[in-house]
């Protein structure tokens, strides 16, 4: 069991990877026209919650979508097929800090 420190540690460098996914795949283009290097943390913030519910890549991807979907509305979130690669690297994170 991890004590409130290592889960504070565990959130925040989960948190920190996740950042660098978002950046790299960069959903919305925003990195790409300029946008800051933490644009992406407002989404972040929601769908680390959520990480443990997902089982499986494509889940993880719909979770995102989920959540694009609600920050930008659906047209800008585009449709959830555009998630797919963002998913399966989150999904690996997943696996990595929660198995």
């Amino acid at each position: 069991m991890l004590d409130e420190a290592q889960h504070s540690a565990q959130y925040k460098a989960v948190r920190q990877e996740m950042n660098l996914i978002f950046r790299e795949h960069d959903p919305m283009g925003l990195i790409a026209m300029g946008a800051p290097d933490d644009e992406y943390d407002p989404e972040i913030s929601t769908i680390v919650p959520r990480l443990r519910t997902a089982r499986n890549p494509e889940q993880m991807s719909r979770i995102i979508y989920e959540e694009f979907n609600r920050w930008f509305g659906q047209s800008g979130a585009g449709p959830v097929s555009a998630y797919t690669e963002i998913g399966e690297a989150v999904w690996k994170l997943k696996i990595k800090y929660f198995g």
